[in-house]
């Protein structure tokens, strides 16, 4: 009994391997491979048996749990007209000499159709030394994809990078260039259309927002220096014990006042964010402090000096 059970694991290991013992061993010397071929052309699979063999193809159908046979399909080598219903089909090899028998591995078909630009890159502007980012996606199945940029005054695209993403550093120099991509498959390219990238300056302040001291239902004044161009401000304040930023004034104005009903107490905090076409750049936090009164003897006393 020990010794059959030791006879046996040896066959057991060669069946799984595609080998099978008996008077005579069959073996798959070339399984098929995968083949990704194009709508309406011809996707051929080869297996390499014994001298003699009789081969029988099968195929798994998308969808299906079930191998079934290909009628007529007994030579080492099945050719397939590949139509988008086969897309992820799988074929295999039965092979049969005498009592040995064989399954080959199966192999996949993919089937594509030449490229469809589903998102084509969009037109960017950004400031220099950030990043500026182009995607595009494309139908058709299995598709690599090349980018190419064409800098302002020049005549030709240059290759500049592969992937459906692209990023690029902006620089003076890339203002006005244009990005397309190019997208690849077994059934042919397509170019999408170019995108073109802005770059300039961030806006920079020169001269921050300062502590504002007020008395008591007097309105609060804040201003703020920036260089750049096609500048715009947006001001915000944060209330006591809040932690929610509002909007309170959006557009060109340099300066916010914030009425007497607004500045009641001390704690508001003030910030101002400065933006053009490349970019935003936010103030430092400021503070109103309200002197106190004697009509309002609840009002703290102002804890440090104006412009510490």
């Amino acid at each position: 009994m020990g010794a059959g059970a030791a006879h046996a694991a040896p066959a057991t290991a060669k069946a799984a391997a595609g080998v099978v013992g008996g008077a005579a061993k069959l073996k798959i010397s070339s399984q098929p491979k995968a083949r990704t071929v194009a709508a309406g052309k011809t996707a051929t699979f080869t297996v390499k048996v014994p001298r003699g063999a009789k081969v029988t193809w099968q195929v798994r159908k998308p969808g299906s749990k079930k191998y079934v046979t290909v009628k007529g399909a007994t030579r080492t080598t099945l050719a397939v007209r590949a139509t988008t219903k086969l897309d992820g089909a799988r074929y295999r090899a039965k092979v049969v000499q005498g009592k040995a028998r064989a399954t080959s591995s199966s192999a996949r078909l993919t089937v594509v159709t030449k490229p469809r630009f589903r998102t084509s890159p969009a037109a960017a502007t950004t400031a220099y030394g950030r990043t500026a980012s182009f995607k595009v996606s494309a139908s058709g199945g299995s598709v690599s994809y090349t980018w190419y940029r064409k800098l302002a005054g020049a005549t030709k695209y240059t290759k500049v990078g592969t992937g459906s993403k692209l990023s690029v550093k902006a620089t003076a120099s890339l203002d006005g260039a244009r990005y397309r991509a190019v997208a690849r498959n077994a059934a042919g390219r397509t170019t999408s259309r170019s995108a073109v990238l802005r770059t300039g300056a961030a806006p920079r302040i020169t001269t921050q927002p300062r502590i504002t001291v007020v008395d008591a239902g007097a309105d609060a004044v804040f201003s703020v220096a920036a260089a750049g161009e096609g500048l715009s401000y947006t001001w915000q304040t944060l209330e006591v014990d809040s932690e929610t930023w509002r909007t309170v004034s959006t557009g060109a104005g340099a300066t916010l006042t914030v009425p007497a009903v607004g500045v009641q107490r001390s704690g508001l905090s003030v910030r101002a964010v400065v933006t053009n076409r490349y970019a935003s750049v936010t103030s430092e936090e400021v503070g109103v402090l309200v002197r106190p009164t004697a009509t309002d003897p609840g009002s703290p006393a102002l804890p440090y000096a104006v412009g510490d």
